[in-house]
């Protein structure tokens, strides 16, 4: 079945038909779209109270504000040892979303810094001398 495209002015002129006391068919018909078309858009009007077509895909919208990021940056400053899994829980903590550990690299990458992962290993396995 082909994907029919209605414009924003043909799902206007439609809502005023069926207003208008003209059946979802009959209205389709006259605008020569079809029926179930013509119906989901006049079943969302009811359930909505939207009429215009909405937008699908495009950029997604930054997750953290500048403040929030802002934030990020001050906390890595005050505490330069801090993992990338104590960032998302601070972040969660005061910003109230959960982010994942990539996006906060990805935040972090914008301000030139880098985290690497260190493992402390034992020299011996009779010491407390830390490698």
């Amino acid at each position: 079945m082909v994907n029919i495209r209605v414009s924003n002015e043909t799902r206007s002129h439609l809502i005023r038909l069926i207003e208008n006391d003209t059946t979802v068919s009959k209205a389709a018909t006259a605008l020569n779209i079809p029926y179930r078309t013509a119906h989901r858009i006049w079943i969302k009007l009811q359930q909505t109270g939207v009429t215009n077509k909405e937008k699908h895909g495009g950029i997604k919208g930054k997750m953290l504000t500048d403040a929030m990021i802002e934030g990020i940056r001050w906390t890595i400053d005050d505490d330069c040892t801090l993992t990338l899994e104590q960032l998302q829980d601070i972040t969660e903590g005061f910003c109230g979303i959960r982010v994942s550990k990539s996006t906060i690299a990805n935040y972090i990458g914008h301000f030139n810094y880098t985290l690497k992962r260190l493992q402390v290993k034992a020299i011996a396995g009779d010491t407390e001398e830390l490698w």
